[in-house]
């Protein structure tokens, strides 16, 4: 075979094109021979020159409608409908070219909105490898049988019931252990962490005279930035600043509860907009704590910016389930609080100003070693068996 492994996503999500470099350079890291396929987005965000693109004879030329290019909601439903179903035939050929230079391919992120017939063709000696977000998801047809998501669902599960060849990347134990927990085989499931690194970053605390407070990311209204905002009120210290820094895009009535709760608060930053690489790690370098409030969900979710906070050895403020629970009661890299009580978040915070970002430096070193791109590029390849 030409490559030991070849990666793309087949969604037309940007943002998880970013796992497809990271996983890469696991890979490489290891001396294995690697490729990204073209397929949609690749040629555009995966600019790493290092890794080899895989380029087809045939590119799939039609492009799927997003809102803020067209707003009519019928027309670009009808629009991607019938996209979708020239990309999935589409996916078919990819597949089957793909088979021809490797016996492992990564196809990206296992969404519960769409199907995967294209898969049935893969032949089964060659192993597919999937993003598995939600282990919700295996299951929602039981809870929302007659829903839209409720019926792939059920397909979704059948196909990985049916294609043992189909395998599952999670990021970490927890979400293997849920998935362990709905009959998917531990030989199917590889943990492979969001994010590595390649030295251990020391925390720097740049503001001696502040409290620096920090949510960042794409903000909606599971995020629940007004607990954290509420919580500031009612200490109303003028030696705490938070940051909110992440673009709400077409959610304005988010935007707009945010808004009301800075209201007569002081020392809060709001950067409405999408920030850039260079931007984005700045903002976390001068902070002292990042604050997360996110809504529990069904089943547990990976979490990026914590992960990136984290390994720019900021410690975090998070709420008392998982994953957060569990990366704070095994390693000690932060504070957790009930996200059902603002008293809760208070004590948190006040625990935070009067510990300081310095207090969690070593807790936060010893979770580093265990992303250093060494010791997690091995890790990866042993469960994935190339050898």
């Amino acid at each position: 075979m030409q490559y030991d492994f070849v990666l793309f996503e087949h969604t037309p999500v940007v943002n998880h094109q970013h796992d497809l470099e990271e996983i890469a350079r696991l890979l490489i890291h290891q001396g294995k021979k690697v490729a990204i396929a073209e397929v949609y987005n690749e040629c555009y965000y995966c600019k790493d020159t290092e890794i080899e693109h895989f380029v087809f004879d045939k590119p799939f030329k039609e492009r799927f409608l997003f809102e803020k290019e067209c707003g009519l909601v019928v027309k670009r439903h009808i629009h991607n409908r019938l996209v979708r179903r020239k990309y999935d035939q589409y996916l078919k050929y990819v597949l089957l070219e793909l088979c021809k230079v490797t016996s492992n391919v990564y196809i990206g992120s296992f969404f519960n909105n769409t199907t995967y017939s294209w898969l049935y063709d893969v032949p089964s000696s060659i192993n597919i490898y999937v993003w598995g977000l939600r282990s919700f998801w295996q299951y929602e047809y039981k809870l929302n049988p007659f829903s839209k998501s409720g019926v792939y669902s059920f397909l979704n599960r059948n196909l990985l019931d049916k294609k043992k060849n189909i395998k599952l990347f999670v990021s970490n134990e927890i979400i293997k252990n849920e998935f362990l927990n709905l009959g998917i085989d531990q030989e199917r499931i590889v943990v492979r962490p969001e994010r590595t690194i390649s030295k251990i970053a020391k925390s720097v605390s740049h503001n001696k005279q502040y409290l620096m407070l920090l949510t960042i990311g794409s903000l909606r209204p599971d995020k629940r930035i007004e607990l954290a905002l509420e919580a500031l009120r009612v200490i109303n210290s003028n030696e705490i600043k938070y940051t909110i820094a992440g673009a709400t895009f077409h959610d304005s009535k988010y935007e707009e509860i945010i808004s009301k709760h800075i209201r007569g608060l002081k020392n809060i930053e709001r950067i409405n907009s999408r920030l850039s690489d260079e931007d984005y790690s700045k903002v976390i370098s001068d902070c002292d704590f990042l604050v997360l409030c996110d809504k529990q969900h069904p089943s547990c979710i990976t979490n990026g910016t914590m992960n990136e906070a984290l390994l720019m050895g900021k410690p975090i403020i998070a709420p008392n389930y998982n994953p957060y629970k569990y990366v704070i009661d095994k390693f000690g890299v932060g504070i957790v609080f009930n996200p059902e009580s603002i008293d809760s978040l208070v004590s948190a915070i006040l625990e935070a100003k009067e510990k300081g970002g310095g207090y969690f430096a070593k807790s936060i070193e010893d979770y580093q070693k265990t992303l250093l791109i060494d010791n997690a590029s091995a890790d990866f390849v042993r469960q994935l068996k190339l050898d």
